[in-house]
């Protein structure tokens, strides 16, 4: 799955560790729609170290169960 330039740029400002559920949180706060999300949505539900970390379980398709957005 792609990750565009925004949420590549959320990501990297993220403060992690952080869960699915947080990113989903945070994303949302900071104006992305429930689409853009979606995504987020699917991520295995695990602490995430990093941005880099969470694209490259977005992009490797190292996706779990979905949370209701």
């Amino acid at each position: 799955m792609r990750v565009s330039r925004q949420m590549k740029h959320f990501l990297s400002n993220m403060e992690y560790p952080a869960r699915p559920e947080d990113l989903i949180r945070e994303a949302l706060r900071d104006g992305f729609t429930d689409d853009d999300v979606l995504p987020l949505a699917m991520l295995d539900e695990r602490s995430y170290g990093g941005g880099t970390d969470v694209s490259r379980s977005l992009a490797d398709g190292s996706l779990g169960v979905s949370y209701a957005i």
